[in-house]
């Protein structure tokens, strides 16, 4: 997949589980989930889920922030 047909972004959330349920939906995948445990999901030091987007980055920030979560967004340097 090339780097420009996706945006990678963090959310900070007590649940990805849900988040990630939630996030599908709008064309989401959060880094390591789909086995149904929170501990295999990709988490940074301070607490974040890193997330890739594959859809429209603007309304996916639209959905998560009025679901009351919190969106970082990565800098094209900043993705791995």
């Amino acid at each position: 997949m090339k780097k420009d047909k996706y945006k990678d972004f963090f959310v900070k959330t007590n649940n990805p589980i849900m988040a990630d349920g939630l996030l599908q939906q709008f064309g989401v995948l959060m880094a390591g989930g789909g086995k149904n445990d929170e501990n295999s999901y990709v988490k940074d030091s301070r607490g974040f889920y890193k997330a890739r987007c594959l859809g429209d980055l603007e309304y996916v920030k639209f959905v998560v922030e009025n679901q009351g979560y919190r969106f970082i967004e990565l800098k094209d340097d900043q993705r791995h």
